[in-house]
């Protein structure tokens, strides 16, 4: 029995190897290509065309070559043919098919030319028709020949020289109206066997780009069986450079290991991509380096011990996206050194320039706020719960210190929480929430500062230089638009304010009112325009952009100031009124006289950038009193600040030549003929006209030129006769300075 077996597989062994010799004689070459042909129109429904060269054999080994091969493309196609090839050849050893073994000696495509396409109406020209199911129906059962089952069959599989030759592919999608083409692709596998280690080297050009790709895989027989293995990926060329090693599972569809990137220019990645992004200027989407351990799935990315670069911003810590929803979903833990959104902002044209400042709207003054619009459409087009901890950030022209903030975004809706925040030297809380799921932006913020420095802040944040001090705040406001122009004009809101151990700049009060009560205008011995305090603080509200303040009160050693006002917040004015008070004596601050009771009014108003400063007394315009000696120290008697006229004598000018009482004549109204000292008596507490005696009045005499020198009792007056010469005065002596009111001028700045 068993003779007769071994006898029967020589015999059957002869009759293959002799039909192997016989059949390409006694069939004709054409006939074996007709019939190749036929076949794959059977399986197709399409036309296969070998127009060059053809020739086929079976011994020693199954060999096949055709030259200027060509594939039809599906009806209605954009060319004729949706595959051509220079050549095809195939070189199969055949020995190792009775074992079950492919052993591809040889497969090579020489510049094949691949087109595919989709038609105005969604269909692939992959999806073949005809006689066969070698469309979807072919792909399905190929898919799921991929697992176990698929392979349970094919033993072994061993490529020797399998290569694609200057190929080029091209994609067009007629519906999105796109077309992409790959070309110069070169391809070389290597496969000794399915258990033995894949690889693959070669290279493409895309979008004028050279790429070089090299791909392998420790056991292609475990993705094949739809389990899995160690992968390795490398992609280089000028627009990025990207290396993977790590684990593949063909049948969780997972892939899970170490992934580095490196894009010389993200916005040179976006354009060579076919994505151009819009940006202003060169300082931003430049450098890209990403690091860290990749774990993705159909469903979800995450990516842990990240470390990320772009441009100036290094960051570290671990994200995660879920991908199955209308929008991704992100989730993460990241840790910032130094953020700096300006570039950022004046980038993407949020008003802002390199160097922080806003952007002016054309046409308008340096210091308006922008009208350019603010796109808040990428708060739409993700979701995210992220906590950020930053070492420091800088946004315009203001800096925070060590931060730690939270954001969570749904729906264009963002809320921000800042559980920390260091902000020039103190500390705060902020909470922030965007809404920007409708056409117009709103936004609602309450937030709470403690041991900020007042000045550097202001000055920062809104150019407002002339308030220093360490400040507390609190502050609840709401605003909507989509400019800043808008934001700022829109605000509401209301808060409260404390600042210590500071001054507002731009005047002295304490200075004014030791001018006043000396008559000294003279700037050079006047202190820095600026008032100190102890205590300054206040409650506000806002109403559409406008800040309102009725009980600000200023509290130093010397003074009590109450004020009271607006400051336009989307204008950007100020109109803003201080009532100043003494509550300690100039005494021996130079004064001779009581400035408690006397109505000093400071008003500031303008614009930010040039706030005017006026003064009054008594409701009388401080400055132009200035110009005038005899009303100032007219307004100052009707107020009773003269407290010690000896003293104001002696400071007001000595000398028989008079001083700048003799600016003074005119002043009051004495009895007789109105000499000068019956005038000046009606300044003096206590003294008649004609009095005797050395009364604080006799002091005053020998100012006054032409009323004698030092008498004991004020000489009457004689009446004039009819023909008695009219008496001519002397000639007024000129105040201490030439220009007192431009002396103030100088003093108080604008």
């Amino acid at each position: 029995m068993i003779k007769k077996i071994l006898v029967g597989l020589v015999i059957l062994v002869v009759v293959l190897v002799a039909a192997a010799v016989i059949v390409p004689f006694l069939i004709p070459t054409d006939t074996i290509k007709q019939e190749l042909q036929a076949q794959v129109k059977a399986a197709t429904g399409r036309e296969l065309a070998i127009d060059g060269d053809f020739a086929f054999s079976l011994l020693p080994e199954a060999t096949l070559n055709a030259g200027k091969v060509r594939f039809q493309n599906a009806a209605g196609g954009s060319r004729p043919d949706m595959v051509t090839l220079k050549e095809l050849r195939v070189h199969v050893a055949l020995l190792p098919l009775l074992s079950s073994k492919v052993e591809v000696k040889e497969f090579v495509l020489d510049e094949p030319d691949i087109l595919l396409e989709v038609d105005k109406n969604g269909k692939a020209n992959w999806a073949f028709g005809g006689g066969g199911s070698g469309g979807a129906g072919g792909s399905g059962s190929g898919s799921s020949g991929s697992g176990g089952s698929g392979s349970s069959g094919l033993q072994g599989v061993s490529l020797g020289d399998v290569r694609i030759v200057n190929g080029r592919l091209t994609y067009k999608d007629a519906k999105a109206g796109t077309t992409e083409t790959v070309e110069a692709m070169n391809l070389k596998i290597d496969l000794p066997s399915l258990d033995q280690p894949f690889s693959a080297t070669g290279g493409a050009t895309w979008h004028k780009e050279a790429l070089d790709l090299k791909i392998g895989a420790k056991s292609l027989r475990a993705l094949m069986e739809g389990g899995s293995t160690d992968v390795s990926l490398s992609l280089d060329g000028k627009p990025l450079k990207l290396a993977y090693a790590g684990a593949v599972d063909a049948g969780k569809h997972t892939v899970g290991g170490k992934l580095d990137l490196d894009v010389p220019s993200v916005r040179g990645l976006a354009a060579w991509a076919g994505s151009p992004v819009a940006v202003k200027g060169d300082d931003v989407l430049n450098a890209l380096k990403i690091s860290g351990q990749l774990a993705a799935s159909p469903a979800a990315v995450s990516f842990n011990g990240m470390s990320l670069s772009l441009d100036k911003i290094t960051t570290t810590g671990d994200l995660s996206a879920a991908l199955g929803g209308a929008v991704p979903s992100v989730k993460g833990k990241l840790s910032v050194d130094a953020l700096d959104l300006n570039p950022y902002l004046a980038a993407f044209g949020g008003g802002a320039e390199a160097g922080g400042a806003a952007k002016p709207a054309a046409g308008s003054a340096s210091n308006e706020w922008s009208d350019e619009p603010i796109d808040m459409s990428a708060l739409k087009s993700v979701n995210a719960d992220l906590t950020l901890a930053v070492g420091s950030l800088q946004a315009q022209d203001i800096r925070i210190g060590k931060s730690q903030v939270r954001v969570q975004l749904a729906g264009g809706k963002l809320n921000l929480n800042l559980s920390e925040m260091a902000l020039y030297n103190g500390n705060g809380t902020l909470q922030l929430n965007v809404d920007a799921s409708g056409k117009t932006p709103a936004i609602k913020s309450t937030f709470a500062l403690s041991g900020l420095e007042a000045q550097k802040f202001l000055t920062d944040a809104a150019k407002l230089e002339w308030l220093s001090g360490t400040a507390a705040m609190d502050m609840s406001i709401t605003t909507a638009g989509g400019s800043q122009k808008a934001l700022a004009n829109a605000l509401n809101g209301s808060g409260k304010m404390a600042f210590t151990d500071g001054a507002v700049r731009g005047t002295n009060i304490a200075a004014l009112l030791r001018g006043v009560a000396t008559l000294n205008l003279d700037p050079k011995s006047w202190e820095e325009a600026k008032t100190d305090f102890a205590e300054l603080g206040g409650t506000f509200t806002i109403k559409d952009g406008i800040l309102t303040n009725k009980d600000m009160a200023l509290k130093s050693q010397l003074l009590r100031v109450n004020g009271a006002g607006t400051v336009g917040i989307g204008p950007r004015n100020i109109d803003y009124k201080a009532a100043p008070k003494l509550v300690g004596s100039l005494e021996g601050q130079g004064g001779a006289a009581d400035m408690g009771g006397v109505p000093i009014e400071v008003h500031v108003s303008g614009s930010w950038d040039n706030p005017q400063t006026s003064y009054g007394l008594g409701g009388g315009n401080l400055l132009d009193m200035a110009k005038d000696p005899q009303a100032l120290v007219s307004s100052l008697s009707k107020f009773g600040a003269i407290k010690d006229p000896a003293a104001l004598a002696k400071q007001l000018g000595g000398g028989a030549s008079g001083g700048v009482l003799d600016a003074l004549k005119g002043l009051g109204g004495g009895s007789g003929g109105g000499t000068p000292v019956d005038a000046l008596k009606t300044l003096v507490p206590g003294t008649s006209g004609g009095s005797t005696g050395g009364g604080p009045a006799d002091a005053l005499k020998a100012l006054i030129p032409g009323s004698g020198g030092g008498g004991t009792s004020a000489p009457t007056a004689p009446a004039p006769s009819s023909d008695a010469p009219a008496t001519t005065p002397a000639a007024p002596a000129q105040p201490a300075i030439p220009n007192p009111g431009g002396a103030l001028k100088k003093l108080f700045g604008n």
